[in-house]
């Protein structure tokens, strides 16, 4: 007995391969524009916050940790009570690097002294966080004599 094959099964297996090739296709194509979407997203953070950290590090040079942080980020209101020699600052920025309750971005700014004869080397330590990540850290110093 011989079994006959009709066009239509052929043409149907046909359709089905290629419904299964274009959704592959689709799910790599879906995954590549959301990757690119959200580096975009991070690379846009990460810019602005190489432009902040290079405002607050020139400020700093001229002025006490207080004052730059007065000075760069808008809207921060400093406590007395904070020991900015001893602690870490950490508070949250917007997208457009200002104080906001709600920001996305933490900022934390820490201060070393090291006191030798001549006077006393300080360091500022700044570390932006996007979404649980780590997308600048930088350190500058500046020396004062006694």
């Amino acid at each position: 007995m011989k079994i006959k094959k009709s066009n239509i099964s052929n043409f149907f297996i046909e359709v089905i391969i290629v419904i299964l090739f274009f959704s592959i296709a689709s799910v790599i194509i879906v995954k590549i524009f959301a990757t690119s979407s959200y580096n975009n997203d991070i690379n846009n953070v990460r810019t602005k916050a190489i432009i902040n950290a290079n405002s607050l590090i020139e400020v700093y040079k001229d002025n006490s940790l207080e004052k730059c942080i007065k000075t760069v980020i808008n809207g921060y209101k400093i406590e007395n009570d904070v020991d900015y020699k001893n602690e870490n600052i950490i508070f949250k920025i917007n997208k457009d690097m200002k104080y906001d309750k709600n920001g996305d971005i933490n900022l934390s700014i820490a201060e070393k002294v090291e006191t030798t004869k001549a006077g006393e080397i300080k360091t500022i330590s700044l570390k932006y966080i996007y979404k649980n990540t780590e997308i600048y850290v930088i350190e500058g110093k500046k020396y004062e004599e006694k």
